[in-house]
């Protein structure tokens, strides 16, 4: 009887190939979801500063409407507003814009409007400000 050799096929994967491939593939994927979240914080971060700038502006525009001589321009302490809701984005809700208006007089016929916005985001706090000058006619 004649014995035949079998030939042992060593281009196959062992078992300890395999896991550790899934290792360095579940490393890879931990790294990318990491920097997704923080791709998301910095994009709703800017979503949240382009409201702030929307409201200040829109604040702006009104107060540049008034009449030089309005009671609103008269002031020259920090006042607070009442808090704007803006809706961002369906599923994240609202968010409140707190703005703030200063009045600097700077001369007979010219005051300095400076509109500050406040809002809160991961238990952080950012504000922006814009300052425009308005003059007697």
């Amino acid at each position: 009887m004649k014995l035949q050799t079998v030939k042992i096929d060593n281009r196959g994967m062992s078992l300890i190939e395999v896991l550790a491939a899934i290792l360095i593939l579940m490393i890879v994927w931990l790294a990318l979801m990491q920097m997704s979240l923080i791709g998301y914080r910095e994009n709703m971060k800017n979503i949240l500063r382009d409201e702030a700038i929307n409201v200040a502006e829109v604040r702006m525009n009104e107060l540049r409407n008034l009449l030089f001589d309005d009671g609103l321009l008269d002031e020259t302490a920090g006042t607070t507003e009442a808090p704007v809701e803006r809706k961002v984005r369906a599923s994240f809700g609202t968010f409140p814009f707190t703005p703030t208006r200063t009045i600097s007089i700077l001369s007979a016929d010219t005051k300095q409007v400076t509109i500050s916005v406040a809002w809160s985001w991961k238990k952080k706090n950012f504000t922006h400000t814009i300052t425009s000058i308005v003059r007697e006619p």
